[in-house]
């Protein structure tokens, strides 16, 4: 696996969905943070940084989540 600097300067401006696990986890390139909530899963978004990596994110989608980062 390639350092994940590596990674960031690839991915950065990249049509690449970036999901990470753990509370607070969205900004900084990470579009979607998943982590459980009462034995559910529950997501963040920033739908900011999505649309900085050239992706839109379905309204159904952005409604579902817990909370949207402006």
């Amino acid at each position: 696996f390639a350092p994940a600097t590596d990674f960031w300067v690839r991915v950065i401006g990249a049509p690449v969905l970036v999901v990470a696990d753990g509370a607070g986890a969205v900004g900084d390139g990470i579009a979607v943070s998943l982590e459980m909530s009462n034995g559910r899963v529950v997501f963040d978004v920033d739908p900011q940084t999505a649309r900085h990596s050239g992706l839109q994110l379905s309204s159904r989608l952005l409604h579902l989540a817990r909370n949207l980062r402006q």
